[in-house]
């Protein structure tokens, strides 16, 4: 002490001397002036300073506990001793250090562990009980420590603490504990397929979901949980525990989504592999349904679009970004088309990006990757063998392609519905899209088109007809082409009848494909070339057949899109060489046996039009001679026609505007059918004899629309 005090005077008395000599110096050759001589004074107080704090940190440094210190304590015979050590040593194992964790595992093992764990067991209160919370903590962070060796993690000894583990996050007032737990439960389940057994499903999972959805933001454990959580979800076992905890899951998705937005390391992509579990994968079902009836916040969906972005937006692999577009589809079908448009925050930038910038980037990679898919698809769909596929029989890369097209309808869906908003100059509250995106958008679309319809034609060219990817094709084709009537037209005419004939191998129906390609064929049919085309491939008759099932099975909205298209054939009947009435009268019974049963009044035109105009093309005696109508069908259609004339003559007596209806235009083909089956010498006696019934001198007097007039004049209910 006396040595170190007498060096430290003697540095001092140097370090004057030098002072002087140096300001002397400069005073001389005037090269310094006060503030040098002040620099040169201040810098060797603080190195000295320097020097002094230096010393200090030694000396303190020498008086800490070293490993083998601890190592001793450990290894005593009391167990204060061996309590002490376990409290110095935690700084020693808190690191990656796994040669120091097995020289703690060599000299203490189990045996002190698993006394302070069942010392905590004990039921005790207040300060005892405080007391004995903290030896649990000491025995699980040590506990943690050892798991880090994959050879400790994988004893039987470490995995009979899975329970204690369980337990102990189950509990609230172990929350200075999380952090270990979930440690040594996802070393655990990582070190050995046992330990991973060991970890049951339906134990574990409610306990980790519970305390993730309740985590704080700034939990620094919330990483190891989805990692835990993407280990309990890929078992083999979780389909059940998922579905008897999906509320439970459901409100998971918040802090996992918030994890895929702010991380920028590797737990980024662990949160997308959660996500992916619980909304994509042959599991996720319960989940999404949970998510409806969940108090969960909204704001997930927009932590979730700025997660995915920036994968988007950032170099990653082929995987990753086919990943990112199935979760985005999953997150469309749980909230809604809408989602695809709205802010996002890149990396390095802190302020919002514009609302349509994910919805760019969406469709540049669908642009991208559909091509690429549709390509791989026709080779392997065209040469079997080449692509493992699972067990529905799909390959992977058709069900991402047809995870692409799914999101290109929505993609279509936007468009549409900005474009129906600024042609009726409706004010909106939804996120706009940039014009210059949506000119781009455009372009893509019809360039995927393009491709779709050029694997059909090869498709068609090798006589192959069935198949889901096929299916998935005609659909996108015309859920793109019912906006979009002119584009590709004339391959498309040419293709109209390959694309009826295409069947799915789920759905053994020949018109699997019908229920889709109703709008596009409604477009279509508004001119005559596709009037004529459809005729030529006899896809009206495929129409009667589907109609006529959707009117049975009662489908919604499909009857008023089928009657339509028939309408719009119907209607070209003088110049479409080669259709009769017998190709549509498949669909005249089920019209007629549901007449009464139809939820709405536009309904019930729609089908009276159809059976009016079918009726305009033959006459009674022809229609009663066809056995397959059976008897008393006829009967009913003229009920049917008469119901809706009656109902007609009784809005016109109430002195409403037949014009400017909504039903005017269907109004007008039945009124015009009923004067073609009955003018001159009537085709239709029955019919004639009902519409006299309910059209009387009353009825249709004074503001009678010009056509019901002539149905009457027809009737001979006005005398010349």
């Amino acid at each position: 002490m006396f040595r170190d005090a007498s060096l430290e005077r003697t540095r001092e008395f140097e370090f004057e001397y030098c002072t002087h000599l140096l300001a002397a110096r400069a005073r001389e050759i005037s090269l310094a002036d006060s503030n040098f001589f002040y620099e040169v004074e201040e810098g060797g107080r603080q190195s000295l300073e320097l020097e002094r704090r230096t010393a200090k940190m030694e000396k303190a440094k020498a008086k800490e506990p070293s490993l083998e210190d601890c190592l001793k304590l450990l290894r005593g015979e009391s167990d204060e001793q061996r309590l002490v050590g376990l409290l110095l040593v935690t700084k020693f194992v808190k690191g990656d250090d796994l040669d120091a964790v097995r020289k703690v595992f060599d000299a203490i093992g189990f045996q002190f562990t698993n006394r302070l764990i069942n010392t905590s067991e004990a039921g005790q209160s207040g300060k005892a009980r405080a007391e004995q919370r903290s030896y649990l903590h000491l025995a699980l962070s040590i506990l943690a420590a050892f798991c880090r060796v994959p050879e400790l993690a994988s004893l039987d000894e470490t995995i009979s603490k899975v329970p204690v583990l369980l337990q102990t996050l189950a509990n609230k007032d172990h929350e200075a504990a999380t952090h270990d737990c979930f440690e040594a439960l996802l070393l655990i389940a990582t070190a050995s397929e046992k330990g991973l057994m060991s970890i049951a499903v339906p134990v574990a999972l409610p306990v980790v979901a519970h305390r993730l959805s309740s985590s704080p933001s700034e939990a620094s454990w919330t990483v190891l949980a989805v990692r835990l959580l993407h280990c309990l979800l890929t078992r083999i076992a979780a389909e059940n525990a998922v579905r008897e905890y999906a509320q439970n899951l459901a409100l998971v998705i918040l802090p996992v989504a918030r994890q895929l937005c702010d991380k920028q390391d590797i737990s980024k992509f662990e949160a997308l592999a959660v996500l992916y579990s619980l909304l994509v994968s042959d599991i996720s079902m319960p989940v999404r349904v949970a998510i409806g009836t969940s108090p969960i916040s909204p704001e997930w969906a927009a932590l979730a679009r700025t997660g995915l972005g920036q994968i988007l937006h950032s170099r990653v692999a082929i995987e990753q970004k086919h990943i990112v577009l199935e979760l985005a589809q999953a997150i469309v079908e749980v909230v809604s088309d809408t989602w695809l448009v709205g802010p996002m925050v890149l990396p390095g930038e802190k302020v919002l990006s514009p609302p349509d910038r994910f919805f760019l980037l969406i469709v540049e990679t669908l642009r991208v990757e559909s091509a690429v898919l549709l390509n791989e698809v026709a080779r392997s769909s065209f040469d079997p063998g080449q692509e493992p596929r699972t067990t529905d029989g799909s390959s992977v890369k058709e069900r991402r392609l047809m995870s692409c097209f799914a999101l290109l309808e929505s993609v279509i869906n936007i468009v549409t519905n900005q474009e129906d908003e600024d042609k009726n100059m409706n004010e909106s509250s939804l996120q706009r899209i940039d014009e210059t995106v949506l000119q781009k958008t455009l372009k893509v679309l019809d360039e995927v088109v393009g491709l779709v319809i050029e694997l059909l034609e090869d498709a068609q060219a090798r006589n192959q007809n069935e198949g889901e990817i096929l299916v998935a094709c005609v659909r996108i084709a015309s859920r793109y082409l019912a906006e979009a009537p002119s584009a590709h037209r004339e391959r498309c005419l040419r293709l109209l009848g390959f694309m009826l004939a295409v069947t799915s191998k789920v759905n053994e129906r020949s018109f699997a494909v019908m229920q889709f390609m109703l709008p596009f064929l409604t477009q279509i049919t508004l001119s005559v070339d596709g009037c004529t085309a459809l005729v030529a491939c006899n896809g009206h008759k495929k129409l009667a057949s589907y109609l006529a099932w959707t009117v049975h099975n009662q489908i919604p909205g499909a009857m008023v899109d089928g009657c339509d298209v028939l309408l719009n054939i119907l209607s070209k009947k003088d110049e479409i060489a080669g259709i009769s009435a017998g190709e549509f009268a498949s669909v005249l019974p089920p019209l007629a046996a549901s007449a009464g049963q139809r939820s709405s009044d536009m309904e019930n035109y729609m089908a009276t039009c159809v059976c009016v105009s079918i009726l305009a093309l033959t006459s009674e005696d022809a229609l009663r001679s066809r056995v397959e109508l059976g008897p008393g069908v006829v009967n009913k259609i003229i009920q049917l026609i008469t119901k809706s004339v009656e109902s007609i003559a009784k809005v016109s007596r109430a002195g409403g505007s037949l014009e400017q209806a909504d039903e005017a235009d269907l109004w007008d083909i039945i009124l015009a059918g009923c004067v073609t089956c009955v003018k001159g010498r009537p085709r239709y006696p029955s019919l004639d004899k009902a519409l006299r019934r309910v059209l009387t001198v009353d009825t249709v007097a004074g503001t009678s629309p010009l056509i019901l007039r002539e149905l009457s004049q027809t009737l001979q209910l006005f005398k010349n």
